[in-house]
């Protein structure tokens, strides 16, 4: 009726496959308006009557390769959605059966249950065969069911509306049914105890809990400050093997994690004042090696020890305590009493550490040579 639309409405109009009908006004055309052609070009045979005469003509039709693209979309990774963990998704947008590129900035949009959770675009034009890979990360809320349709959709302005004309509008979905993951929680973990070396500090290695957390080397664990820090996968403890605990007593959490989903605990580190451990030789020469009278885990620690040194003949010629720190071989009392080092010999200790835990002098003897 489009190549009709001319004639005087008033004339009966009839369509026919062949000429000889249209003389004949028989076998006509039963739905002109919707009419699918049989042959590609072909003829259609036109007769406009009125009660006096009739005419009969013809038009030629023909279907022409419209140069449009297709876009279609794919979901190529294996999706592992976790609660409070982003997802990642891989996709791939093709153009196979198109007549035309694809056009870059082409809209994408992704929905979990027909929410709109994510949004991307092409790009790069894409050349007809061609695709184009692409990923995003999508932050899922707490509101998605257990179980949910992912969709992706290509040209979906996120409002369900596309953008670009193609060769098929309905093939621009791809939907999977994903379910939320879970991995079994981590057992009760044991607080772990150091020697304070100094203002209640220690030195931890975290990683003695890792058998306990998870048997399996494909697993990923890590440790950390706070509990959002864990949750969020951010500011992990770098170096766990030789961690200083910030406070005393310290909540540490660790996350366990493989490609399902993750967990978390917590455990806690402690510190306490451990024996001293007291050195016999001192060599105060200036070459940093040995200068003072080297006692682990006192300075700091003992804040109230009193530490005296006397010669082998009973001598009192050094005492001192926390601010003093550790003896550097010079006498402060006595008849030794010099801005300088004591000679040769063996002198002798006597380490008070006013602590109720350890209610014993500790007495030995110091070799000083230089």
């Amino acid at each position: 009726t489009e190549a009709t639309a001319q004639i005087d409405p008033e004339n009966t109009i009839s369509y026919h496959l062949t000429e000889a009908d249209a003389q004949s006004g028989v076998n006509a055309i039963v739905d002109p308006e919707n009419y699918e052609n049989t042959s590609n070009p072909q003829t259609i045979w036109i007769r406009v009557a009125n009660p006096d005469c009739f005419v009969v003509d013809s038009f030629e039709i023909e279907v022409i390769i419209c140069p449009l693209p297709d876009a279609t979309i794919s979901i190529d990774n294996e999706i592992y959605a976790c609660r409070q963990r982003d997802l990642t998704i891989d996709y791939t947008v093709y153009n196979s059966k198109g007549t035309a590129f694809l056009p870059a900035s082409t809209p994408i949009a992704f929905y979990a249950d027909l929410t709109l959770i994510a949004q991307s675009a092409t790009l790069e034009d894409i050349a007809i065969g061609g695709s184009e890979m692409g990923s995003v990360t999508v932050p899922l809320s707490e509101e998605i069911p257990d179980i949910f349709i992912l969709l992706a959709v290509v040209d979906d302005d996120g409002n369900g509306m596309g953008i670009v004309e193609e060769l098929n509008e309905f093939n621009n979905e791809f939907e999977i049914v994903e379910e939320f993951g879970t991995i079994p929680p981590i057992p009760t973990l044991p607080d772990l105890l150091e020697c304070d070396e100094g203002f209640d500090i220690a030195t931890f290695d975290l990683t003695i809990q890792n058998e306990l957390i998870s048997s399996d080397p494909n697993d990923a664990i890590s440790f950390f400050t706070t509990l959002e820090n864990a949750i969020a996968n951010e500011n992990a403890i770098s170096d766990p093997e030789q961690y200083e605990n910030a406070t005393d007593p310290q909540i540490i959490y660790v996350r366990l994690e493989n490609e399902i989903c993750f967990t978390t605990a917590s455990f806690l580190l402690t510190t306490e004042n451990c024996q001293p451990i007291i050195s016999q030789g001192i060599s105060p020469n200036g070459d940093s090696l040995n200068d003072v009278h080297k006692i682990t885990g006192l300075v700091n620690v003992f804040e109230n020890f009193n530490l005296k040194i006397y010669s082998r003949e009973g001598n009192l010629i050094y005492e001192g305590g926390n601010d003093e720190g550790l003896w550097d071989a010079i006498p402060n009392t006595g008849w030794l009493v010099q801005n300088k080092v004591v000679p040769v010999g063996t002198y002798y200790y006597v380490l008070v550490l006013n602590d109720p835990e350890f209610p014993d002098p500790f007495i030995g003897f110091i070799y000083v040579n230089y």
